[in-house]
């Protein structure tokens, strides 16, 4: 009973955790939420009405994003980000050797998803900016370059 216990503990802390991350991604736009579903740091304003419906399409694209979190910006993501970035940050240090030249360039990465890789070339000295369609990318990636504060946060 004791493991079980325990075991349920954990998964009510993992539980707590993911909202309050996502209470960090959506808090900066909650205007565009219905009042019953608003958030403040805590957890909802109000009591969550008996049935929302989420659309299969909007998970969807929760749980792609969510993926796309661990792919970016997680430890366990960095070797599909070394397979993936490795070569396009090595051909722009081939091509720019001079580190005090780079902020004179700007570098567009279209379709740059969390804006990981935009910010390794930021990072290498170049003006970067990112280029994302996907709302879900779009403010999670606010989320984690504009509003963490701290390392895995």
């Amino acid at each position: 009973q004791d493991q079980i216990d325990a075991h349920l503990e954990k998964i009510q802390s993992c539980i707590h955790k993911n909202q309050m991350f996502l209470n960090t991604v959506t808090l900066p736009y909650d205007e565009l939420f219905p009042e019953e579903r608003r958030m403040n740091r805590d957890g909802p304003i109000a009591p969550a009405p008996a049935k929302i419906t989420a659309f299969h399409s909007e998970m969807e694209k929760v749980k792609s994003t969510l993926r796309q979190i661990s792919r970016e910006w997680s430890e366990e993501g960095k070797q599909e980000r070394d397979q993936s970035f490795a070569p396009i940050l090595t051909e722009l240090e081939k091509l720019f050797p001079r580190k005090n030249d780079r902020k004179r360039y700007k570098v567009l990465t279209p379709g740059c998803g969390l804006g990981r890789l935009s910010w390794e070339i930021a990072n290498m000295g170049f003006v970067s900016q990112g280029n994302e369609f996907s709302f879900f990318m779009l403010v999670t990636s606010n989320a984690i370059l504009n509003l963490s504060k701290t390392v895995n946060q």
